[in-house]
């Protein structure tokens, strides 16, 4: 079994990418998490991973 997280899903609608969500800054510049939004992402991480067989 392998576990997959989709990352996109977090940060991103059907249209956009957020760059910032609940007023935290995600991104510290164009491809690097900030510390906000790597805390964001990580309490994801931690409870909504999924799983592929």
């Amino acid at each position: 079994m392998m576990e997959i997280f989709d990352t996109p899903k977090y940060l991103c609608d059907d249209e956009k990418c957020f760059a910032k969500i609940n007023s935290n800054i995600l991104y510290s510049d164009k491809n690097h998490l900030s510390p906000a939004g790597a805390k964001y992402i990580g309490e994801k991480f931690i409870t909504q991973p999924t799983q592929i067989k």
